[in-house]
């Protein structure tokens, strides 16, 4: 979907109680397949990229694509796009996921939701896979967690918070 870059770019992170926001900001980097294949500009980019996570499962996601500065069009916007991924509990080891897209232009809406297929595709057979393995173990494994990690375990916590606030509020009734 990105570039090297979204891994190596630190995230600003900002954390409340309804939420976890987190950005990149990505100056003068190169210019992702998806993007390269839409515009008629072949050269670095900056690009925001970030997510927000609404407690207890929505994601409203952005992407915004900018000629870079030194070039004569520095600043002009190429795309702005925005995603909202919306999860909830469906029965106990089954979920509802809903996804959306818009953008400035709809033809690129259409060829995003199409390049996104593959990668929705995986993000779902991996989960039903870990799924699987979870079943089989009798007690859960310790967290792994890698540098580009952070926010989604921040976002695991905060939900494991609430469950285990939820379950004490049940059993003091």
């Amino acid at each position: 979907i990105g570039t090297p870059d979204d891994a190596a770019t630190p995230e600003v992170r900002d954390v409340d109680e309804r939420r976890i926001s987190s950005r990149r900001t990505m100056l003068n980097t190169p210019q992702p397949p998806a993007l390269q294949q839409r515009f008629s500009f072949d050269g670095p980019i900056d690009r925001i990229s970030g997510m927000d996570f609404y407690f207890p499962g929505f994601h409203a996601g952005i992407g915004e694509a900018y000629v870079s500065q030194g070039h004569e069009r520095a600043g002009e916007m190429l795309s702005m796009s925005r995603v909202w991924h919306a999860v909830t509990p469906a029965k106990k080891h089954s979920t509802n996921y809903f996804f959306a897209m818009g953008s400035l232009d709809r033809d690129g809406v259409e060829e995003m939701v199409e390049y996104l297929k593959p990668v929705l595709e995986e993000d779902i057979f991996a989960t039903v896979e870990i799924e699987k393995i979870i079943e089989t173990l009798d007690d859960l494994p310790p967290e792994l967690m890698l540098k580009s990690d952070g926010t989604a375990v921040l976002g695991r916590r905060k939900l494991q918070q609430m469950m285990d606030d939820e379950r004490a509020k049940e059993t003091t009734v």
